[in-house]
């Protein structure tokens, strides 16, 4: 799935009306119908007051086209202006027609009894600076009100009920922490025209639907060869479970096999008895096809890896410790001859860069510094290869907690030693570690989600983008 800056969002915009000439009326008219499914969807409309407060510009258009199909069907609505004139040529001709038709059109000041829902199409994308005058005023007047609150995308300055996106879900929309229940009105005529918009105006992301088509099948004859060998150096000492939580992970997720490369495992024999353990002295001493490097491995450099590094030829994944070993050259990426991955938080990343940058850049960077695909955790985590960049949509607070990225390490090495692609097994992977983590707090709640519950619930995430159903015709929830 894709979505795009408010730049992005008008060009496609501009090349429906003027390259392709679709009327704005008509994508009005396409839009109003899907934000009538998605308010549908919703709430039951019957007998409930509804209130659009419509802007000048196209935001207020969508509005007053809704207002028309509301009328249409029945609903009590009313059309509520801010503005005597200035407004769009389209949202002109669609407060036309509504005067024509006899719809309750009221200016805001003069309104008395309160709404149930109402709908704010005052600015939309639009919106720019602090709010004053009369938007200010009404929109005080509507938070003061009770009523439920529909922003068509985005809100005016107000907290609302839900969200609806039209054609494409903006930065705003993916990034921010502000906005819930937020629907996208998927529009039938953009699709083909996402090609020609700048990368740097585009963030993808990941439904359920797109996570199911990446997971590999399984094979009636496959054994645990076929489904990858990973092997995970970490483990000091003082810090087994670190390991021991991306190679459960690791497993969980649909690997073959898992080696811990360990400094000791005097007390954690048995634990978990579906992993192999070693010594740090037997790194590497059999065939793997994935290494992820770093979970619990410490800050003492007790190991020289250029050498058996070099001699890899599989995909390498580096994580917590590890990040630092790369910072302080005890790692080079030089050495590493097949796809790397690095998975920082915001502070490793710092670390790695030697600089603290905006999220968007830092990642970039990072994937074109070290050539692999990077990720900076964190709320809507980022991923990117260099190019692209995709934010994932799952996850939540409770997720903070230690030994959280160690099972997104085992995650990851997992779905690679599988045969996924290096970019789709660390944006499937992600997405995967933060539904563990929803699917986790609905019983366990946020204070009381630990790591080991991620495991626990990872098959139950693996089987609901398995079974998912795309139902979602014009309107999609997308959180």
């Amino acid at each position: 799935m894709l979505g795009l800056s408010n730049l992005g969002s008008r060009e496609i915009d501009r090349k429906m009306i003027e390259d392709i000439g679709l009327p704005g009326v008509v994508l009005m008219e396409e839009a109003a119908l899907g934000i009538y499914y998605a308010m549908s969807n919703r709430y039951n409309l019957e007998g409930k007051s509804i209130y659009i407060f419509v802007g000048k510009g196209n935001n207020g258009g969508d509005g007053l086209a809704l207002a028309r199909i509301l009328f249409n069907r029945g609903f009590l609505v009313k059309i509520v202006t801010l503005f005597d004139e200035g407004y769009s040529n389209e949202a002109k001709l669609h407060l036309s027609v509504a005067k024509k038709m006899g719809i309750d059109i009221e200016p805001w000041n003069s309104l008395l009894a309160k709404p149930d829902i109402v709908v704010d199409a005052i600015f939309g994308t639009g919106i720019k600076g602090d709010l004053r005058g009369i938007v200010k005023e009404a929109v005080d007047w509507i938070g003061m009100s009770g009523a439920k609150v529909v922003a068509i995308d985005m809100p005016t300055g107000l907290i609302v009920d839900m969200t609806i996106a039209l054609g494409y879900l903006k930065f705003e929309h993916l990034l921010s922490n502000d906005l819930k229940n937020i629907y996208l009105v998927k529009l039938e005529f953009t699709s083909n025209l996402e090609n020609d918009i700048k990368e740097a105006d585009k963030l993808h992301y990941l439904n359920a639907v797109e996570a199911g088509k990446i997971l590999p099948s399984r094979d009636l004859e496959g054994h645990k060869g076929t489904y990858g060998k990973v092997g995970i150096l970490g483990g000091r000492k003082e810090m087994l479970g670190a390991g021991l939580l991306a190679g459960k992970s690791a497993l969980r997720s649909g690997c073959g096999l898992v080696t811990l490369w360990l400094e000791s495992f005097e007390g954690i024999l048995g634990l978990e008895p579906e992993l192999m353990l070693e010594g740090w002295s037997l790194f590497l001493n059999k065939d793997i096809d994935i290494l992820v490097i770093g979970p619990g491995l410490g800050r003492e450099k007790n190991l020289d890896l250029e050498e058996t590094l070099r001699s890899f030829k599989g995909k390498v994944l580096i994580d917590a410790d590890g990040l630092y070993w790369l910072k302080m050259g005890w790692i080079k990426r030089e050495w590493i001859e097949g796809e790397v991955v690095l998975t920082p938080h915001p502070k490793e990343m710092e670390m790695i860069l030697g600089e603290r940058l905006e999220r968007r850049e830092s990642v970039l960077k990072a994937a074109n510094i070290y050539n692999c695909v990077a990720i900076i955790k964190g709320f809507r985590t980022l991923i990117s290869d260099g190019k692209s960049v995709w934010v994932n949509l799952t996850g939540n607070p409770g997720m903070a907690t230690a030994g959280s990225g160690d099972v997104l390490s085992g995650i990851i090495g997992g779905l690679l030693a599988q045969g996924i692609g290096t970019y789709k097994a660390v944006i499937l992977g992600t997405y995967l570690h933060g539904l563990s983590g929803d699917l986790g707090v609905r019983v366990l709640g946020q204070e009381s989600l630990i790591a080991s519950d991620l495991i626990e619930y990872l098959p139950k995430a693996l089987s609901r983008v398995k079974t998912v159903v795309d139902n979602m015709k014009i309107v999609e929830k997308i959180y």
